[in-house]
């Protein structure tokens, strides 16, 4: 809910999606709502419902076992009512509105000393590339470098 605007509003939503169970498999993901949606699921546009009210949409994809998938959802409200749902179903899960805890975002890491400066998509898989002997030789406790 917002206080700025009740009719002629949009949202974008990222984060990152896991399986709810950790499983690996294919899942079904659904978006509804009224006016104008988006899905997009590791950068590819999956669902585009932007100009068409009031319709259910499903996209089906991939979720691998302990990957952090990336998720965007856009979302526009002319007016009227507003709504909008995320909901997911596979083999092993009925549907259901995804859950917290299947949905991830990134934050700063608390206590470093350098400031973080984050741009949207320069930092993001597939456009990152990391390098160094740190990746190669980490270990826990022990500090190591590398690159991004």
């Amino acid at each position: 809910m917002t206080n700025f605007g009740r009719d002629y509003v949009s949202v974008r939503w990222t984060g990152k999606l896991v399986h709810p169970e950790g499983r690996e498999e294919d899942v079904t993901l659904y978006l509804s709502g009224n006016e104008g949606f988006r899905l997009y699921f590791d950068h590819a546009l999956v669902i585009d419902r932007w100009d068409t009210c009031c319709q259910d949409q499903r996209a089906n994809v991939h979720l691998s076992s302990g990957v952090l998938h990336d998720v965007v959802i856009e979302y526009r409200e002319e007016r009227g009512s507003a709504s909008i749902s995320f909901e997911i179903s596979s083999a092993s899960l009925p549907k259901q509105v995804v859950p917290p805890t299947a949905l991830h975002y990134a934050t700063h890491v608390q206590g470093s000393p350098y400031l973080v400066n984050i741009v949207p998509g320069a930092a993001d898989f597939p456009f990152t590339t990391a390098f160094g002997q740190g990746i190669l030789e980490a270990a826990a406790g022990v500090e190591s470098a590398f690159f991004i």
